[in-house]
């Protein structure tokens, strides 16, 4: 069993921020499910390695490769490749980032082929520097769009871009009230549903980017309103120094306006 009055989950540039800033009124425990930290912003940059370098420095314990599960008010359950184990905290900070709205959340239909991936998840597959599709749609202009259609273009992919504003693509689509999926085993297009007929747009992948949300999988802190629980997942800023800084800065906020923790 682990004792720290402050836990945070995410090990990114906030969590960090979080951490290094608590770290002065009280011990700090940092949980990430990855096994480095920096979360989005990637783990080698010299930027991130300085972050990690100042809250450690001040303490702060990091807990990698571990998934926080479960929080019941003063414990954490994290699943390690041990078991599972518990943290005792007063304080549970949330500053696990941003998802990109999920296929049920945009209220797509239609089939459900392999080839229809969070724009999350398609960033991460293209640093491998391998070309997987030939045309890919990207919808939505969320913070990963610019760095996904970049990528793909870089790698000979041609990119559809249904936004209102999207610069990235080579090609620019009216967003619509309503998308279906086309494809049994693989993706092969989507179908734009227009008040005045159906549109095809043929596609070897589609890359889900808009409305970014928190990425909220603790179970007892999913929702606003818990005194234990405080989260921190802005949109924006989006450069690593500068979600460091201004996590810091939430952080002194909440301690002055709730007493915090000691």
């Amino acid at each position: 069993m682990t004792t720290a009055p402050f836990v945070v989950v995410g090990a990114g540039p906030s969590g960090l921020g979080c951490a290094w800033e608590l770290a002065q009124h009280g011990a700090v425990v940092v949980v990430d499910r990855i096994p480095v930290a920096g979360g989005s912003a990637g783990w080698s940059s010299p930027t991130v390695r300085r972050l990690v370098d100042r809250a450690t420095s001040r303490g702060v314990r990091l807990r990698l490769g571990e998934t926080a599960m479960r929080f019941d008010g003063t414990t954490l359950t994290v699943a390690t490749p041990s078991g599972f184990h518990h943290i005792d905290g007063k304080q549970l900070i949330v500053a696990a980032g941003l998802r990109p709205a999920t296929a049920a959340n945009l209220g797509i239909d239609g089939d459900r082929p392999a080839g229809v991936l969070a724009a999350a998840v398609a960033e991460h597959l293209l640093h491998t520097g391998v070309g997987l599709w030939q045309t890919v749609v990207i919808l939505g202009e969320g913070p990963w769009s610019q760095p996904v259609a970049t990528m793909c273009r870089r790698l000979g992919t041609r990119v559809i871009g249904i936004a209102e504003h999207a610069s990235w693509a080579d090609e620019r689509i009216d967003p619509v009230p309503r998308l279906s999926v086309i494809g049994r085993d693989r993706i092969t297009g989507v179908r734009l549903r227009h008040s005045t007929g159906d549109v095809t747009v043929n596609c070897d992948a589609l890359v889900l980017s808009g409305d970014p949300r928190p990425n909220r999988n603790v179970v007892g802190a999913l929702a606003e309103g818990n005194d234990n629980v405080v989260f921190h997942q802005p949109i924006r800023p989006t450069h690593p120094q500068d979600r460091f800084q201004a996590a810091a800065a939430a952080m002194r906020e909440w301690l002055h306006s709730s007493g915090g923790t000691s």
